[in-house]
């Protein structure tokens, strides 16, 4: 798993390489609609099938992630991750992935979901 994940981290790390030149390039452009590129795409892009992920080890996605919001806010990369999260109003990305986790997981548990097999004999 821990192999995965490093091939993850690396195809997300050129996402947030695309998203530090976009801001770069799109300077004259309002915060809210780089967010709306952060939330929509990246963001995205770096939690797809985070259900399905068997660790809750994140911090390798929290520091892309927290290095995409620090370059959106424009400040300095020693800037503390609680005060950019709080700056946007926006929570951790750890109780992000354990949310939907947890949703996945009370979904699956939940046997009115099931669909039965008609081809299957009882």
């Amino acid at each position: 798993m821990a192999s995965m994940m490093k091939h993850q981290l690396k195809a997300w790390r050129k996402h947030v390489n695309k998203f530090v030149a976009f801001v770069q390039k799109k300077s004259n452009m309002p915060f809210t609609f780089k967010y709306k590129v952060l939330t929509v795409a990246l963001s995205a892009s770096m939690l797809y099938s985070c259900e399905s992920w068997l660790t809750d080890n994140t911090s390798g996605v929290n520091k892309l992630y927290m290095a995409a919001m620090k370059m959106l806010l424009g400040v300095r990369t020693t800037t503390p991750n609680s005060v950019c999260q709080i700056e946007i109003g926006i929570q951790q990305l750890k109780s992000t992935i354990l949310k939907r986790q947890g949703a996945l997981s009370s979904e699956s548990s939940d046997r009115s979901l099931l669909v039965t097999n008609p081809w299957l004999k009882r």
